[in-house]
């Protein structure tokens, strides 16, 4: 069932006798869509920009609520860290995404 509204018309039967139709009113709405982007690796010390384009509320990982989130890899250290968002909309249809931020200590090479 794809979104929008569907009108849905119910009747009882009892003792082979039916009651008089009655209509029951559906309505799909669209979730949002939340896309964090792939996986990807950073330095220590590098700042990376977390967004989405979904409408809505947003919950962050780190209990934020802004439309972006600036991921400062000194504030989490060098491993493997799950960033997700949660978008809620306007209807209450709720989507995440999650990716895995991996940061690396500097090589020390600098060209």
């Amino acid at each position: 069932m794809g979104i929008g509204e569907y009108a849905y018309y119910i009747s009882q039967t009892i003792h082979n006798c039916e009651s008089n139709l009655d209509t029951v009113n559906l309505v799909v709405n669209a979730n949002p869509i939340v896309e964090l982007g792939n996986d990807t690796s950073i330095y220590l010390g590098d700042v990376l920009l977390l967004s989405s384009q979904a409408e809505g509320n947003y919950r962050w990982f780190d209990g934020s609520e802004s439309s972006s989130l600036n991921f400062v890899s000194k504030d989490y250290g060098v491993g493997n860290h799950i960033c997700w968002l949660e978008v809620t909309n306007s209807n209450s249809c709720v989507d995440t995404d999650s990716i895995l931020v991996t940061v690396k200590e500097p090589n020390g090479f600098t060209g």
